[in-house]
């Protein structure tokens, strides 16, 4: 795996406890996800759908960051990309999946256009988020769209980048998607200000 940020190691511990934990009640998917991992690891989240697979991971198995069960991880840190984790989180809230696919080129652009191809943004430094990514097969119409300034677009298309590469994510592979520092998240719409607490990606 690549350079880690502050509290790197704790997937590791969530992946191996997961699996004893039992999730319930109602209300919202995130909701559900922060307040089952707020008593372990507060600065990580996920979907319901990688909670489901996280359940798999038993306790005394090879677990870590880069794989569980042969499910390997993208994480993405809401301190440097706090819009587009809010994006993420909302988008998980209404349904859409953690589990992705990793797509090739022709699905890129084509996704891209889908989803972006009609959005203009309302800030000069502001450029459209989607969520599922556009590198994914899952993305395109549909995906959930949000402003956020470019620097943290560029910031996300190098993070995927380099976790495809680093951890061996192939073209046609699943993986599930993980929020670090959740509490980062942006709790308002963009306005035109980068908020995030780290710049550098």
């Amino acid at each position: 795996m690549g350079a880690k940020t502050k509290g790197g190691g704790v997937l590791s511990l969530v992946l191996a406890v997961v699996a004893v934990a039992v999730m319930g009640g109602v209300g919202p998917a995130v909701d559900k996800v922060t307040d089952f991992l707020s008593g372990l690891a507060p600065e990580l989240i996920t979907a319901p759908d990688v909670q489901e697979r996280l359940d798999l991971c038993r306790p005394g198995e090879p677990v870590s960051d880069e794989e569980c069960n042969g499910l390997r991880f993208v994480v993405l840190d809401a301190e440097k990309m706090p819009f587009i984790a809010t994006n993420i989180a909302t988008a998980w809230d209404e349904g859409k999946p953690g589990l992705l696919t990793r797509g090739g080129n022709e699905v890129i652009g084509a996704n891209r256009q889908a989803a972006c191809g009609a959005f203009t943004p309302a800030y000069p430094a502001g450029s459209c988020d989607e969520y599922p990514f556009a590198s994914s097969v899952e993305g395109g119409p549909g995906a959930r769209l949000a402003e956020v300034p470019k620097r943290e677009n560029s910031c996300q298309g190098g993070t995927l980048g380099g976790q495809y590469r680093s951890k061996g994510i192939k073209i046609g592979d699943q993986y599930g998607v993980i929020l670090r520092n959740p509490g980062s998240r942006a709790t308002v719409a963009y306005t035109g200000t980068d908020i995030a607490k780290e710049v550098a990606c």
